[in-house]
């Protein structure tokens, strides 16, 4: 006996607008992942269900290194696929429902399979999830369902058969349906944002104004540390002239989303004070293995990052470890970062054996009881001229305001 052949018959009313609606609620949510993304990535933080913690918080997955797909942000493609799915069910509609079925259930099928990388790289990599992701996870598996009972076939079978009996689908509509669809639609979210991004946000003069705001009241408001404290913290690597009227300390972590953003911050704040600013690093890598102020597994690769940098420092490349180490961020590794040693023309065996060694693990745990002393929870932590800086990762505009205050001041004490 033969297989017996799906029967040929239209798509099922309540599936078809069953998945459009879950579509829709698909590209909803792409529609504001890319307006988070935007923001993110101009220095704001999104606060209310984006910030709930630092366990539930789209700040971190907007800001990371997967937030992006050759430049184009992911939830830009997200919404592109969506709407292209949308095109299928439409066009597809008077067709015989297994074609559009098994269709579907070969693009949702890899659609699942890149929400669960995703879902790992928030468990694993950055340690934080973000509900706006994990609902499309949701849709995206909705509509793998739907697509099963479309086909009215196994997820394997409908495979199969959409290979074997590709020739249907070439003299379908469909494909041609996705694929413009998708490419219009990527095309006109992403300059669409853009534009938005440019229209509704600040002007430069209403950053600098707000951000002036910003230095006058809530980081005039911080209390100083204790002097003796400062001195204390003043004592990491460091770059920028000795005598530089402010000193900018930086607890950091190098697996931290936030941290990585406030590399080139302040990297651009020394560029325009090159005389009157001072950076110190401080370790505080947020893991188990080297911070009892952690219970439990976070930034798994931190702690070695950290002893990384120490060692590289001992050989005189602190600085560029420490920025090859955040331009490396999703690739922290034991063999990423002898690679790196290598990289920077480090001796890699000295590297390796410094950082199994008792005094690489001392000193950072050094940085961690003095970040600890001083009340710091998470990263990054930033003290300009003694005063912490609240919000942490809060852009140039209010770094450059908060230093020009300082200076003000500095200059009338040597006056």
């Amino acid at each position: 006996m033969t297989a017996t052949q799906p029967q040929s018959k239209p798509l099922s009313p309540g599936l078809l607008w069953g998945a459009i609606v879950a579509a829709l609620v698909g590209a909803g949510l792409s529609v504001y992942l890319t307006w988070v993304h935007l923001l993110v990535k101009s220095g704001e933080t999104v606060g209310g269900l984006c910030n709930l913690s630092t366990k539930v918080n789209c700040n971190v997955a907007a800001g990371s290194v997967y937030s992006e797909v050759a430049g184009v942000p992911v939830a830009v493609i997200g919404f592109g696929f969506y709407a292209a799915t949308i095109a299928v069910l439409l066009v597809g509609r008077g067709q015989v429902g297994p074609l559009v079925g098994r269709l579907l259930v070969t693009l949702y099928g890899a659609a699942c399979i890149y929400s669960l990388f995703l879902a790992g790289i928030s468990a694993f990599v950055l340690g934080s999830f973000c509900w706006a992701c994990s609902s499309l996870y949701v849709v995206n598996i909705a509509i793998l369902l739907m697509a099963r009972f479309l086909s009215g076939e196994g997820y394997v079978l409908s495979l199969k058969r959409l290979v074997t009996q590709r020739a249907d689908l070439g003299r379908s509509p469909l494909p041609a349906a996705f694929v413009l669809t998708f490419i219009a639609a990527v095309l006109a979210a992403h300059f669409g944002a853009q534009a938005a991004a440019g229209a509704a946000g600040p002007t430069p003069e209403e950053r600098r104004s707000e951000a002036q705001l910003w230095a006058r009241q809530e980081f005039a408001a911080q209390v100083p540390v204790a002097p003796e404290l400062w001195e204390q913290m003043k004592k990491g690597p460091a770059k920028g002239e000795a005598d530089a009227c402010v000193t900018l300390v930086e607890f950091s972590d190098f697996q931290c989303p936030f941290c990585s953003r406030v590399v080139p911050d302040v990297e651009k704040l020394q560029a325009a004070f090159p005389k009157d600013v001072r950076v110190v690093f401080r370790h505080n890598p947020l893991d188990h293995q080297c911070n009892p102020r952690v219970a439990k597994p976070f930034h798994q690769f931190a702690c070695g990052a950290a002893f990384a940098a120490v060692c590289a420092e001992d050989q005189g490349k602190f600085w560029p470890m420490h920025d090859r180490l955040f331009e490396g961020q999703a690739k922290l590794r034991q063999d990423d970062l002898l690679g790196y040693a290598k990289e920077l023309g480090l001796g890699v065996n000295e590297l390796s054996t410094c950082m199994a060694s008792p005094g690489a693990k001392a000193r950072v745990a050094a940085d961690l009881a003095l970040g600890g002393e001083i009340g710091i929870r998470g990263t990054p932590a930033l003290f300009l001229n003694g005063r912490k800086i609240p919000g942490g990762a809060v852009g140039y505009d209010r770094l450059a305001a908060a230093v020009e205050g300082e200076l003000a001041g500095c200059k009338e004490t040597r006056n």
